[in-house]
């Protein structure tokens, strides 16, 4: 995604690690390989080790096979494969940035791992958590659901500001929601925000195309980007030509992991 400022007051920040304080209060220390550069970071490497009075160290200083069961893990969707490959020990952990597979959220819990799963946004903090893949989100005690014009909106129960919700989700109660999908084409690709629309966009405009259709594609715990691509002339030496301006022009993450060739997309 773009790199963006957003400046959050210190009594946002303060409720929120109040409330975090609360979801993890059995925890001894914390492991993040997740930067402070963002919320998510900030809360859990700064903000909730302040406020528990306990260390945080960097995964360099630790031995995963050995940590005790009160550590609390930190980490996004991306870092969770490589830590089950790893044999992480059972232990706290916490996921955020996008939402996790159910098969590998499953995974993690049957290797000893208590898992809290946080929603959130750059511009809100945390939002809402479960605690397991086949519950529903529950809201964060300051915030509330409601309805505006048929849009979700998120109500501030402090200052009643009303903020539209990122994505599509089904209200259950004022409280609890299930998490539908993206209403924006950001998807989550190798732990980075990648803007499908952007990529549609740039490919659209490469020579001899003449549609683009972008998907993505989940399995094996993973998101990979699909693209189907209608050309203007299609033979092997343009479509060699064009999946070498595709690398060119996207950068690692974006570019798609399967290019299929049609000459008629439905």
């Amino acid at each position: 995604g773009n790199v963006k400022t957003v400046n959050h007051t210190k009594s946002i920040l303060t409720r929120e690690v109040d409330f975090l304080a609360s979801l993890f209060s059995s925890a001894s220390q914390i492991v993040s390989y997740v930067p402070s550069c963002n919320i998510y970071g900030f809360m859990f490497t700064v903000a909730l080790p302040e406020k528990l009075n306990i260390p945080i160290l960097y995964p360099s200083q630790i031995n995963l096979r050995q940590i005790p069961v009160s550590t609390l893990v930190v980490a996004t969707p991306f870092h969770w494969p490589l830590l089950l490959l790893n044999k992480v020990s059972p232990c706290l952990a916490v996921s955020a940035g996008s939402q996790l597979f159910d098969t590998l959220y499953e995974n993690l819990r049957d290797n000893g791992l208590s898992l809290t799963e946080i929603y959130g946004s750059t511009e809100n903090g945390g939002i809402a958590f479960r605690k397991n893949p086949k519950d529903l989100f529950n809201l964060f005690p300051y915030w509330e659901l409601s309805l505006l014009h048929d849009q979700v909106m998120l109500k501030d129960k402090g200052s009643e500001a009303l903020t539209p919700l990122v994505d599509h989700v089904e209200i259950m109660n004022p409280n609890t929601f299930k998490l539908l999908s993206r209403k924006d084409q950001k998807i989550n690709i190798a732990g980075q925000l990648t803007d499908l629309n952007h990529i549609n966009e740039v490919i659209s405009k490469l020579p001899n195309v003449k549609e683009c259709l972008l998907s993505a594609k989940s399995g094996s715990n993973q998101t990979m980007i699909q693209a189907d691509l209608r050309l203007v002339i299609h033979n092997e030496a343009s479509t060699m030509e064009i999946k070498k301006l595709i690398k060119k022009s996207l950068k690692p993450h974006e570019i798609p992991r399967s290019i299929i060739f049609s000459e008629d997309i439905e």
